[in-house]
Protein backbone atom coordinates (compact mmCIF):
# COMPACT_ATOMS: atom_id res chain seq x y z
CA UNK A 1 0.00 0.00 0.00
CA UNK A 2 1.50 3.38 -1.02
CA UNK A 3 2.26 5.86 1.72
CA UNK A 4 1.12 9.48 1.81
CA UNK A 5 2.26 11.77 -0.98
CA UNK A 6 5.10 14.10 -0.03
CA UNK A 7 4.14 17.73 0.29
CA UNK A 8 6.32 20.28 -1.49
CA UNK A 9 7.28 23.44 0.36
CA UNK A 10 5.68 26.63 -0.97
CA UNK A 11 7.84 28.21 -3.66
CA UNK A 12 7.57 31.71 -2.20
CA UNK A 13 9.05 30.63 1.12
CA UNK A 14 12.06 28.90 -0.40
CA UNK A 15 12.79 31.08 -3.41
CA UNK A 16 14.92 34.24 -3.36
CA UNK A 17 12.96 35.45 -6.40
CA UNK A 18 13.66 35.71 -10.11
CA UNK A 19 15.25 39.17 -10.41
CA UNK A 20 16.69 38.88 -13.94
CA UNK A 21 16.11 36.96 -17.18
CA UNK A 22 16.84 33.26 -16.60
CA UNK A 23 16.78 33.84 -12.84
CA UNK A 24 20.31 34.80 -11.83
CA UNK A 25 23.51 36.48 -13.08
CA UNK A 26 24.79 33.09 -14.27
CA UNK A 27 21.64 32.71 -16.45
CA UNK A 28 21.10 29.11 -15.34
CA UNK A 29 17.33 29.27 -15.79
CA UNK A 30 16.81 26.96 -12.83
CA UNK A 31 15.06 27.58 -9.53
CA UNK A 32 17.17 26.95 -6.41
CA UNK A 33 14.14 25.48 -4.65
CA UNK A 34 11.90 22.48 -5.10
CA UNK A 35 8.72 23.03 -7.10
CA UNK A 36 5.38 21.42 -6.35
CA UNK A 37 4.80 18.24 -8.38
CA UNK A 38 1.51 19.59 -9.76
CA UNK A 39 1.44 23.30 -10.56
CA UNK A 40 -1.86 25.17 -10.63
CA UNK A 41 -2.76 28.57 -12.06
CA UNK A 42 -3.16 31.01 -9.18
CA UNK A 43 -4.39 34.01 -11.14
CA UNK A 44 -4.38 35.73 -14.52
CA UNK A 45 -3.56 39.32 -15.37
CA UNK A 46 -4.97 41.14 -18.36
CA UNK A 47 -4.98 44.69 -19.65
CA UNK A 48 -7.32 46.45 -22.01
CA UNK A 49 -4.78 47.39 -24.68
CA UNK A 50 -1.39 45.93 -23.73
CA UNK A 51 0.44 42.84 -24.94
CA UNK A 52 3.47 41.08 -23.49
CA UNK A 53 6.19 39.12 -25.26
CA UNK A 54 9.01 39.07 -22.75
CA UNK A 55 9.94 37.40 -19.49
CA UNK A 56 9.16 38.96 -16.12
CA UNK A 57 11.18 39.57 -12.96
CA UNK A 58 9.84 38.43 -9.57
CA UNK A 59 11.24 39.92 -6.35
CA UNK A 60 9.80 40.29 -2.84
CA UNK A 61 6.29 39.20 -3.81
CA UNK A 62 6.04 41.46 -6.86
CA UNK A 63 5.99 40.52 -10.55
CA UNK A 64 7.50 43.19 -12.85
CA UNK A 65 6.32 42.98 -16.46
CA UNK A 66 7.09 45.37 -19.33
CA UNK A 67 4.49 45.60 -22.11
CA UNK A 68 4.74 46.30 -25.82
CA UNK A 69 2.54 49.35 -25.18
CA UNK A 70 5.17 51.03 -22.99
CA UNK A 71 3.82 50.19 -19.54
CA UNK A 72 5.85 48.62 -16.78
CA UNK A 73 3.49 46.82 -14.41
CA UNK A 74 4.13 45.84 -10.80
CA UNK A 75 1.75 42.98 -9.99
CA UNK A 76 1.15 41.36 -6.60
CA UNK A 77 2.48 37.79 -6.82
CA UNK A 78 -0.03 36.39 -4.32
CA UNK A 79 -3.22 37.77 -5.88
CA UNK A 80 -2.44 39.11 -9.35
CA UNK A 81 -3.60 42.65 -8.65
CA UNK A 82 -1.84 45.68 -10.09
CA UNK A 83 0.26 47.54 -7.51
CA UNK A 84 1.35 50.29 -9.88
CA UNK A 85 2.05 51.02 -13.52
CA UNK A 86 4.59 53.35 -15.10
CA UNK A 87 4.30 54.52 -18.71
CA UNK A 88 7.11 55.25 -21.15
CA UNK A 89 6.92 56.33 -24.78
CA UNK A 90 7.94 53.01 -26.34
CA UNK A 91 7.28 49.35 -25.63
CA UNK A 92 9.49 46.79 -23.96
CA UNK A 93 10.69 43.61 -25.65
CA UNK A 94 13.26 42.60 -23.04
CA UNK A 95 12.83 41.36 -19.48
CA UNK A 96 13.27 43.80 -16.58
CA UNK A 97 15.94 43.33 -13.92
CA UNK A 98 15.44 44.19 -10.25
CA UNK A 99 18.15 45.04 -7.72
CA UNK A 100 18.43 47.19 -4.61
CA UNK A 101 14.96 48.76 -4.79
CA UNK A 102 15.25 49.59 -8.50
CA UNK A 103 13.75 48.12 -11.67
CA UNK A 104 15.93 48.40 -14.78
CA UNK A 105 14.42 48.09 -18.25
CA UNK A 106 15.33 49.02 -21.81
CA UNK A 107 12.79 50.03 -24.47
CA UNK A 108 12.51 49.11 -28.15
CA UNK A 109 14.74 52.02 -29.25
CA UNK A 110 17.54 51.45 -26.75
CA UNK A 111 16.54 53.87 -23.98
CA UNK A 112 17.31 52.52 -20.52
CA UNK A 113 15.07 53.25 -17.53
CA UNK A 114 15.55 52.96 -13.78
CA UNK A 115 12.41 53.11 -11.64
CA UNK A 116 11.88 52.64 -7.92
CA UNK A 117 10.15 49.41 -6.91
CA UNK A 118 7.76 51.09 -4.44
CA UNK A 119 5.76 53.35 -6.78
CA UNK A 120 7.37 53.04 -10.22
CA UNK A 121 8.73 56.58 -10.18
CA UNK A 122 11.73 57.27 -12.45
CA UNK A 123 15.07 57.48 -10.64
CA UNK A 124 16.90 58.49 -13.82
Amino acid sequence: KPGPSPQAAPVAAASPGWPVFRGNPQATGTAPCELAPQLEMLWTFSTEHDNFENAVAIVDGTVYAGSLGGNLYAIDLAGGTEKWRSFTKLGFTAAPAVHGGSVYLGDAEGRFYCLDTVAGKPKW
